[in-house]
């Protein structure tokens, strides 16, 4: 689980998302930007629960305020088996 802060104008360059959800803390506006170079420009609303893309993609905070999420990156069964995790 991470807290994920963007503030107006800052970017997070390209990187790679495995597949997760997140919860929408201070609502605002993202534009994704895909490896392939589509953009997609996301209005975030509070207490939003969203997917993110999973694969590779760029973040741009486009709008006037800071975006906060709480983002939950879901593991796999196989995962917590490798791991000695129990599966509940």
């Amino acid at each position: 689980m991470l807290k994920v802060t963007v503030k107006p104008g800052d970017r997070v360059a390209m990187h790679k998302n495995p597949e997760n959800i997140n919860y929408i803390l201070k609502p605002g506006t993202l534009r994704l930007t895909s490896l392939e170079g589509s953009v997609v420009d996301v209005a975030l609303t509070d207490g939003q629960v969203i997917p993110a893309p999973v694969g590779s993609h760029a973040v741009e905070n486009v709008g006037g305020t800071v975006v906060q999420t709480i983002c939950i990156e879901l593991k796999s069964c196989s995962t917590h088996f490798r791991s000695g995790l129990p599966v509940s």
